[in-house]
């Protein structure tokens, strides 16, 4: 049974995250944190994540199963230290039976790069990813934060 592995993105990696927008918008926007209305945005998106991980306070990797990428994992709100972060998941729809293993792969990447503690994202509403985020071991969030988004219209 072929094991999910990371690796690097790369430029060539973008075609990839271009076809996942237009097969699954939702699935990109739940995973940026905001609703993706258009290319345009998912864009704006991935280049503030890439912004972070030029600054230091993120960590992007592709998600292989096979050698055919399948999905993508992210490390935010990293501090100096380098020992926390918060870990984000997204697995391409038809592949997502592999969630369980691409999640120990982050896990076994990460902890191995000196991370001590891997948060979850808090999953608005996916109960799946908080059942997985909890089965594989990352913490809870410290912090229940509440949202609201505020629209001129009314």
């Amino acid at each position: 049974m072929a094991e999910c592995t990371l690796r690097a993105f790369t430029q060539a990696d973008g075609d990839w995250l271009r076809e996942w927008f237009q097969a699954d918008a939702q699935g990109l926007g739940q995973f940026l944190g905001f609703a993706l209305e258009n290319e345009g945005a998912c864009i704006a998106g991935f280049n503030s994540l890439f912004s972070g991980c030029q600054r230091g306070t993120a960590q992007f990797w592709m998600i292989e199963r096979e050698e055919e990428p399948i999905g993508f994992v992210a490390l935010t709100d990293v501090p100096t230290t380098m020992d926390i972060g918060r870990v984000h998941i997204y697995i391409e729809p038809t592949q997502r039976r592999y969630s369980l293993r691409a999640a120990r792969a982050a896990q076994h990447t990460i902890t191995a790069l000196g991370f001590k503690r891997l948060v979850a994202t808090q999953a608005r509403d996916n109960k799946a990813a908080a059942a997985l985020a909890k089965r594989v071991g990352f913490l809870p969030h410290p912090m229940v934060v509440l949202e609201k988004q505020l629209h001129p219209e009314g």
